[in-house]
């Protein structure tokens, strides 16, 4: 199933940059070589919850 992901993720990086999101408000990033399972997800929990929990930029408030 995880094959499944990247060219579906490629189609919403396409679509957030056509409705000109980019960062610091949104980050798409690849995690080669891990899977799909809570353990992996536990391995790289920090970077998700670093950019969702981050003060927001004066430029972005």
């Amino acid at each position: 199933m995880d094959a499944l992901y990247p060219p579906l993720q490629q189609e919403v990086d396409r679509l957030f940059r056509r409705k000109g999101f980019s960062a610091p408000l949104w980050h798409s990033e690849l995690f080669a070589g891990t899977d799909h399972s809570e353990q992996a997800w536990a391995a790289r929990l920090a970077t998700p919850l670093r950019f969702l929990l981050a003060e927001p930029t004066k430029e972005h408030n």
